[in-house]
């Protein structure tokens, strides 16, 4: 069942990160970290979490620094203190075998986490299910023209940019309110700060090791604006663990597009990160 009411654990440098957890009715031995995207926040991943935990996981669900309950400490919103807050949540939370599993922005921690040294790929964790983030963004003059905008321009402006960008196929009118709501959430500004840090980062090293290292998953959207052009790179590099699942039809927002297609490639991550005694 879902905690009652979020957990907190203050963070090395005075924030706050604001979490819950989903016990299963039996526990396998497995505990799941999953990181949201960016402007979303943990309950996001709910009726995901609900299924996994129906498989046997322990969930972790936290809210991002800047997102959601959480709250940023002297480190501000960047993309090394979200990787260090993630480390001790690991530490508090991480029960058993400890899997990690972040979409987009989250993904992206992940790799930073790996990429810094903070946690180590099959010692601090055991495996890893990156869903639409690979080794590098794909655009990015583009995020920092969106952030340019952000910043400068105000909301509505950045929606519109947003929504011809990341939500590209969708309805445009759902997309600009998606938007709108996502810069609404977090603000302008941390959006921005968080886009331009993201924009300058090239994860080929940390994609190569972590999947050389531990067994991971990387899960695309065929018709992903964020990773056009990227996948045919990202497979070259793909260390010997690692595996690549395109879920065609889905865009960007393959947790919201595609949940049950996306519940299995966890279901078969699981199983072959264990050996074969797989949920």
């Amino acid at each position: 069942m879902a905690s009652e009411e979020p957990l907190r654990l203050e963070t090395w440098d005075g924030g706050l990160i604001s979490y819950i957890t989903i016990s299963p009715p039996r526990w396998g031995g497995d505990t799941i970290l999953m990181l949201h995207g960016l402007g979303e926040n943990s309950r996001v991943w709910l009726h995901i979490a609900r299924l996994a935990a129906g498989l046997g996981a322990r969930i972790v669900l936290p809210d991002l620094r800047g997102h959601g309950g959480s709250r940023p400490g002297q480190g501000g919103v960047s993309l090394e203190a979200m990787a260090k807050d993630l480390e001790a949540l690991v530490k508090r939370e991480g029960q058993g075998r400890v899997h990690l599993m972040g979409f987009s922005l989250g993904g992206f921690v992940v790799l930073e986490a790996v990429d810094k040294d903070i946690l180590e790929p099959g010692g601090g964790f055991e495996s890893a299910i990156l869903v639409g983030a690979l080794h590098r963004p794909a655009d990015p003059e583009g995020m920092r023209a969106r952030a340019r905008l952000a910043r400068e321009r105000g909301v509505e402006e950045a929606a519109r940019a947003i929504a011809a960008a990341v939500y590209r196929g969708v309805n445009m009118n759902l997309a600009y309110q998606a938007a709108l709501k996502l810069l609404q959430r977090i603000g302008p500004h941390v959006y921005a700060s968080i886009v331009e840090e993201l924009a300058g980062r090239d994860y080929t090293r940390a994609f190569q090791r972590l999947t050389a290292e531990a067994p991971t998953t990387v899960v695309v959207g065929s018709r992903d604006p964020l990773a056009a052009g990227l996948l045919e790179e990202a497979r070259r590099i793909l260390g010997p663990r690692g595996r690549i699942v395109v879920i065609e039809g889905a865009g960007h927002l393959v947790h919201l597009e595609a949940a049950s297609r996306l519940i299995e490639a966890v279901k078969t991550h699981l199983g072959s990160a264990l050996g074969g005694q797989g949920l």
